[in-house]
């Protein structure tokens, strides 16, 4: 059961609070390395189509998740677990922007545009309002996104940031205190080796994850309410 659902933007430290997470939960954190690495692109696709999605299913023994795809859908996924904690990971927005821009977003750009990754991508992105071709409309969605988050989910939220460590994070939960530094990872320079590892399976994991599960099992063509 999902304990803790991440709704923050990518490039905010999500891949250094999955590691956190699994250690002070004892479980898988799902993350988008994850979807790289299990090849699950496809529920996620479903999704953005409007096909009805299991949201108790696509997270079935995950313990937590953080980053993209899953703060995309944060809604459906705080009202289809509604005791978990919400944890909204931020920085600086001009930060972020520089920092997802020298990474996640250049790749994007060098992809031709039939690219069905990329076409992903930009259709995930765009429904937190990001463009990874638009600086100003993107870092404006970035704001609007989090004082959203704040507004709206303040009595189960943990705001953090990477400076924060894990004080914040225990607190929320009422888990001991590591007595080891707060993990650090997939900086800037590390993101090349972070997508390729992913891409043959290698993902840092504090925790071994669930074991793959049919799509069909998890979507439906019907439209949510129909």
């Amino acid at each position: 059961m999902v304990e803790v659902i991440g709704v923050g933007f990518g490039r905010t430290g999500t891949l250094s609070l999955k590691l956190a997470l699994e250690r002070v939960l004892g479980g898988p954190c799902y993350h988008m390395a994850e979807v790289i690495s299990r090849s699950e692109q496809a529920v996620w696709s479903a999704a953005l189509q409007g096909d009805r999605v299991d949201w108790l299913s696509v997270f079935d023994g995950w313990t937590a998740t953080v980053d993209w795809p899953a703060t995309a859908f944060h809604q459906e996924i705080a009202d289809a677990f509604p005791d978990a904690v919400l944890l909204l990971s931020s920085r600086d927005p001009l930060s972020w922007w520089a920092s997802a821009d020298r990474t996640i977003f250049s790749t994007l750009r060098d992809r031709r545009d039939d690219d069905s990754e990329k076409r992903f991508l930009n259709d995930l992105f765009a429904r937190n309002g990001v463009d990874p071709n638009d600086r100003e409309g993107s870092i404006d969605a970035f704001v609007r996104h989090n004082e959203h988050i704040r507004a709206s989910y303040s009595d189960r939220l943990i705001d953090w940031t990477v400076g924060d460590g894990w004080q914040p994070l225990c607190n929320k939960l009422g888990v001991a205190l590591p007595a080891e530094p707060f993990p650090h990872a997939n900086s800037t320079a590390q993101f090349p080796d972070t997508v390729a590892n992913a891409s043959r399976g290698v993902v840092p994991r504090n925790a071994p994850p669930p074991p793959l599960v049919d799509n069909d099992d998890r979507t439906s063509t019907r439209p949510p309410g129909h």
